[in-house]
């Protein structure tokens, strides 16, 4: 009796989409040199093979579970087995245009990352990701997604900043209006307001264009300084300072040129280094809560994946409009003049201006 070892995929992904009809027959022409006549012919040959749901403009996905890699190699010779960052990315973009699962966060969180990787957040995975968002948009109260999410409405808005989209004027204000009257916002209008939430909220109207004079950005940073924990940092969900929101916070403070080693941020009687000894800064707390391994402590453990995404950003006094790559458009706007053409005549006429 001989015992060998074989290797198992334990999860295998399989995403299928065909291609359009013409494209299909345009690389067959290159592909085999023949004529658009004949290329149509070929194509329309092969696509008869399949059986008749299956349509170009659906994608289906897969899921095997233990299948071994000899059985995967024989019906798939050659094929390398792997799960990119990009292919991810790309994943995540069909589930939330393809299937409709997904929310206007999932989408604003997409096109904000696939615009700071350098790829247009229209063309992605098949799936224009601002139409996406666009189609969680409601018209009479300018919110996108779930009704009274401050996270599906921030994220909404800076996904569509960083596809080079105007942000509807109605969608500012209806982010303004989920803002508690103590000055933060929470995860929702019946929530309580919390250092995440506010911070992505704030970055939003950054994002949106506010002015850091604005009322409800003056009200948001006084918030966050309130609830600025004695070290420096800034509380997390349990009270207690936290990487993934003191770099979230720090984010929301570079969105306004806000500096972490300033007297409003310090409680330091001037900018002097001298004032500032016994005054530790948030940078300089989330610094010290970096582990020997370069990562930041998180609900995994001390180094924490989630966190460490986090802080990295706020380390760098970049806010999540600054990393994004903010495409120009070039599509037509799709959130307002295009989908509202009729706003212009009515009483939501404000909500295309910039």
């Amino acid at each position: 009796k001989v015992e060998f070892d074989v290797p198992i995929y334990q999860r295998i992904f399989l995403l299928f989409k065909l291609k359009p009809f013409e494209v299909r027959v345009r690389e067959v022409m290159e592909q085999e040199h023949v004529s658009l006549k004949e290329a149509r012919k070929i194509v329309a040959k092969l696509r008869s093979m399949l059986p008749p749901e299956v349509r170009e403009d659906n994608i289906y996905l897969k899921l095997f579970k233990n299948i071994p890699r000899t059985d995967l190699e024989m019906v798939f010779p050659n094929t390398i087995v792997k799960f990119r960052l990009l292919d991810k990315l790309k994943l995540g973009a069909t589930s939330v245009g393809g299937l409709g699962m997904g929310v206007a966060s999932a989408a604003g969180k997409l096109a904000l990352a696939v615009s700071a990787a350098g790829q247009d957040p229209r063309a992605f995975g098949d799936v224009d990701l601002v139409e996406a968002i666009s189609a969680t948009y409601a018209i009479t109260d300018g919110q996108f997604g779930a009704g009274n999410s401050v996270w599906d409405q921030s994220w909404a808005m800076l996904g569509l900043r960083a596809a080079g989209e105007t942000i509807p004027v109605s969608a500012t204000e209806a982010l303004e209006a989920l803002q508690a009257e103590s000055g933060g916002w929470g995860f929702d209008a019946s929530a309580d307001p919390d250092t995440d939430s506010t911070a992505l909220a704030l970055q939003a109207l950054a994002a949106a264009g506010r002015a850091v004079d604005a009322p409800p950005v003056q009200a948001g940073l006084d918030w966050l300084r309130v609830v600025q924990n004695g070290d420096g940092g800034f509380p997390g969900y349990d009270g207690a300072t936290s990487a993934s929101s003191t770099g979230l916070a720090l984010q929301a403070l570079a969105a306004f040129g806000q500096s972490p080693d300033s007297p409003r941020w310090t409680g330091a009687i001037s900018a002097t280094a001298v004032s500032r000894l016994t005054n530790p800064t948030a940078l300089d707390t989330l610094l010290a809560l970096q582990s020997p391994a370069g990562g930041f402590a998180g609900f995994s453990g001390a180094n924490d994946p989630f966190s460490t995404y986090q802080a990295l950003p706020g380390m760098l006094a970049k806010s999540y409009g600054a990393l994004a790559k903010q495409h120009t458009r070039t599509a037509p706007q799709t959130t307002c003049a295009t989908l509202y053409p009729w706003a212009q005549f009515t009483k939501f006429a404000s909500i295309c201006t910039p």
